[in-house]
């Protein structure tokens, strides 16, 4: 969960505060924040058999 600033996955995946994500189990991805960030991490949150990353903007309404 991205609590603040912007978070960069595999250089070209932005996401602001307030995006939810989450990957398979030993999932690999490169993260960067050009200005910085501050999120909060809960490592293996999804089970071996689940392989559909979770992305979601907290921020709108439809989720």
């Amino acid at each position: 969960m991205v609590l603040i600033g912007t978070f960069t996955e595999n250089e070209d995946q932005h996401y602001l505060a307030g995006w939810y994500m989450r990957n398979p189990h030993q999932s690999s991805h490169r993260v960067s924040s050009e200005m910085g960030c501050q999120i909060f991490v809960k490592l293996i949150q999804m089970t071996e058999h689940e392989v559909t990353p979770t992305c979601i903007n907290t921020h709108d309404p439809k989720h």
